[in-house]
This record gives C-alpha cells, sequence and structure tokens, in this order.
C-alpha cells in the first residue's frame, strides 16, 4: 500500500497479534499499524478503532483482514503511527484496492478483560452497600428515640436599661456647655478700629497734610481768606 509516513508513536515487539488488535479497537485508535514475525507482515490503516484499509501477505482489503483474524495467536513486533484526518482521507484516495467493508469477527480480549474487572467491581460495589444498607437498620433498632419537643428553649437574659434604678448606676451631672472662643473677622476688627478712632484728631491731622500739599504746590493762596 501507499500510505503517507504519519506521526510515529511506538514500536510494540513480542505480542501477540490479536492482542494488539483488540488494544487499538479498544482504545479508537487512528492511525497505521504496520507488523512482522518470521513468516508474515502486512499493514492495517485504522480509523476510530475500526480497520478500513488491509494487506497482509498479497492479500488486500477483507482478504487481508481474514488473514489477520487468521493470525491472531502470531507473536510478532508491530509499529503504530498516528495519522491525522487529511493523511487518513489520501491514504484511502490512493489505495482502494484494500478497503475493508467487513471489519467485524476479530476477538479482542483486552476489552473481555476490562468488561470482568467492571463486573466484579459492579458486584463488589453492590455487597458494600447491602453492608451499610444492614448497619443503617441495626443502627436504628439499638438508638433510642428523642423528641425535639423536649427540649426547652433557651430564654433571652434580661438586662437593666441603662442608667435605670436597677441597673445601679446613677447618672453624674451634666456641665454646663460653654461656647468656644471665636476670634473676630477681618471686618470686625476694621469695624472696633472706627469705633475707637478720635475724628477730632483725624480731621487735624488731615488739614495739616493738606496745607504742606498745597505749599509744596505753590497753591497758598487757596487757603487765604
Amino acid at each position: 500500500m501507499e500510505l503517507p509516513r504519519g506521526t510515529f508513536r511506538s514500536i510494540r515487539k513480542g505480542i501477540r497479534l490479536g492482542d494488539l488488535i483488540g488494544e487499538l479497537i479498544t482504545t479508537r485508535f487512528t492511525g497505521i499499524c504496520s507488523f512482522s514475525s518470521g513468516d508474515i507482515s502486512g499493514s492495517l490503516v485504522f480509523k476510530g478503532g475500526t480497520c478500513i484499509l488491509a494487506k497482509v501477505q498479497d492479500q488486500y482489503g477483507d482478504g487481508g483482514w481474514a488473514e489477520t483474524r487468521a493470525r491472531e495467536e502470531q507473536v510478532i513486533d508491530a509499529v503504530l503511527s498516528d495519522l491525522n484526518a487529511t493523511q487518513l482521507q489520501l491514504a484511502l484516495e490512493f489505495n482502494k484496492n484494500a478497503y475493508v467493508k467487513n471489519a467485524g469477527g476479530l476477538t479482542a480480549p483486552p476489552v473481555q478483560k476490562t468488561g470482568a474487572m467492571h463486573h466484579g467491581a459492579e458486584q463488589k460495589t453492590a455487597a458494600t452497600s447491602q453492608l451499610h444498607v444492614e448497619k443503617e437498620k441495626e443502627f436504628i433498632k439499638t438508638t433510642p428515640l428523642t423528641f425535639a419537643g423536649a427540649v426547652h428553649p433557651v430564654q433571652p437574659e434580661k438586662r437593666p436599661a441603662p442608667n435605670s434604678p436597677e441597673s445601679g448606676s446613677i447618672p453624674s451631672p451634666q456641665k454646663p456647655v460653654t461656647a468656644p472662643d471665636v476670634e473676630p473677622s477681618p471686618t470686625e476688627k476694621e469695624y472696633d478700629s472706627i469705633d475707637s478712632m478720635d475724628f477730632d484728631d483725624v480731621t487735624q491731622k488731615i488739614r495739616k497734610d493738606v496745607k504742606v500739599i498745597l505749599k509744596q504746590l505753590q497753591l497758598e493762596h487757596l487757603t487765604e481768606k
């Protein structure tokens, strides 16, 4: 067959052919399985655990798959390679004479062993569940019944209000509250300075200053009566 290279996965040596095929079916392998032994060699292409192409010795397709079934007990060495969707499509297009139409009929020992182990686990689980049920029944028989109504509710503790006669504390007399000292604003300071002025003194100073100014400007005749 003309097959793409694929991506190498593993080499299996000294394995029974039937066991290897059963493992590939169980794991839903997609890729190429090329195997050989002393008197047999072949290539199988799988898609999701189903053989779709086969060539074993000179047999193609269903004939090659039938030859594989007849050699289940054969101990072989095998090379496994993964194929992606594009590579798988190429393999189908270039090997139409190797189509496998009937891939059933091959035993898969790993699947059978797994099924037996699963069945044994189910039996063990059922036995464990039954044992738990029996223990619960025995516990119910030996445990006295209690009623929720027999439990007295807890009454909340009453505490006297603060500063009441029952509390034993006497409120202390309140101190009179005095207004804090507030610094006067700049406007209030100006008003206070005006109130404290001696207007007669201010008038005399203004007149004296005016005479000095007129004298300097040589306008003294304006002050003569």
